[in-house]
């Protein structure tokens, strides 16, 4: 487009827009700014960004922090020198481990079992209830907004 052909738009266009009248604002909008402000203003410390925290807050977390990434350096460092014990890790775990195990293997006897087939099928069942309902539910919900409208 031509230059002078914008600059003379946007003349005019301002030229209507400085005609038009000033609006007021709703007299509800006020209130509910002003209780935002307040509340914003009120919130914990700790639900701001952090650089709104306190500054001694700030300086507590940075030492915490610190002291956390020394301690696992060091760790690093001892397990670096000492060499990593594959079976002392394991050993932390191991209660978990087993009854992870002992869960799984009683749901894998549960299923080749005949009680299986009917858990299986009524777990199925109980899935295409549950969609039936969800379907009925939103063409319930669809007729309501329909007949809403139409009023």
């Amino acid at each position: 487009m031509n230059n002078s052909y914008q600059e003379e738009l946007e003349r005019r266009i301002d030229a209507e827009l400085k005609k038009l009248p000033l609006l007021d604002a709703p007299s509800s909008l006020l209130p509910g700014v002003l209780n935002a402000l307040a509340a914003r203003q009120t919130r914990a410390w700790w639900t701001c960004s952090w650089s709104n925290w306190p500054k001694t807050v700030q300086l507590l977390f940075i030492i915490l922090l610190s002291i956390l990434l020394g301690a696992a350096v060091y760790a690093l460092s001892l397990i670096w020198k000492t060499g990593l014990d594959v079976n002392l890790v394991l050993n932390l775990f191991r209660p978990a481990v087993d009854l992870l195990q002992t869960l799984f293997s009683a749901l894998a006897v549960i299923i080749r079992s005949p009680i299986g087939i009917w858990i299986w099928g009524t777990a199925a069942l109980s899935f295409i209830m549950y969609l039936g309902c969800l379907g009925s539910g939103i063409a319930c919900y669809r007729c309501l907004i329909q007949t809403l409208n139409r009023n």
